[in-house]
């Protein structure tokens, strides 16, 4: 039949698809795709910022805590025994659930940001520096600080959880002289460290 054969390009023939409509469903597929690739782009910079922001705050209360200590050192070298003991124990437990919160909070968002942060980058090295600086400001106080804690605790009633925790690693008794310098210079260690940390972390944000 004529109408057979103007339909579908001669007897016995199918025309292929029109042209325009593969051109227009490709152009489709490939403009979903880079919005697809552009909102998950622009997602993860939203999420990287954001955690930038949290981390430099953690950072930042870990910083203040291990200065607010390190600027004490000075006045806290004229106190007796008594005195130095009673003072000791007033930092439990809002500086102890500060530096749980700034030390752990701040080092779990800087690992996350080494996953997310592309390798090689400018902020990636420096968001490493600060992860690197805050581990060894944190090893400082399982190493040095932690072991003497308990010995300025004595008197203080703690919980379970804080009983177990200052009882990690305590060190025997020594000379309160001694535990005192171990304890102090080893807070300024950590101040410098945090310190560092921010400054790296702060240069790893606005690159």
């Amino acid at each position: 039949m004529q109408w057979q054969d103007d339909c579908f390009g001669g007897r016995g023939q199918r025309s292929p698809l029109p042209s325009s409509h593969s051109t227009a469903l490709l152009a489709f597929f490939v403009q979903y795709i880079y919005g697809v690739y552009t909102w998950l782009d622009d997602g993860a910079d939203t999420v990287i910022t954001a955690l930038l922001v949290v981390a430099l705050v953690l950072v930042a209360v870990t910083m203040g805590l291990s200065l607010a200590h390190a600027l004490e050192f000075p006045g806290k070298l004229r106190l007796d025994e008594p005195t130095y003991r009673a003072v000791q124990a007033v930092y439990y437990p809002g500086f102890t659930i500060g530096g749980l919160v700034g030390e752990f909070g701040s080092m779990l968002v800087l690992a996350t940001l080494l996953f997310l942060v592309p390798i090689g980058s400018e902020r990636f090295w420096w968001t490493a520096a600060a992860f690197c600086l805050l581990l060894a400001g944190h090893a400082v106080y399982w190493i040095v600080t932690h072991p003497v804690n308990n010995a300025w605790l004595k008197g203080t009633r703690l919980a379970g959880v804080g009983r177990v925790f200052f009882g990690l690693f305590a060190a025997p008794d020594a000379d309160w002289r001694h535990m005192r310098k171990v304890w102090e210079w080893s807070h300024v260690a950590r101040a410098c460290l945090a310190t560092l940390g921010f400054i790296a972390l702060a240069l790893a944000a606005v690159r």
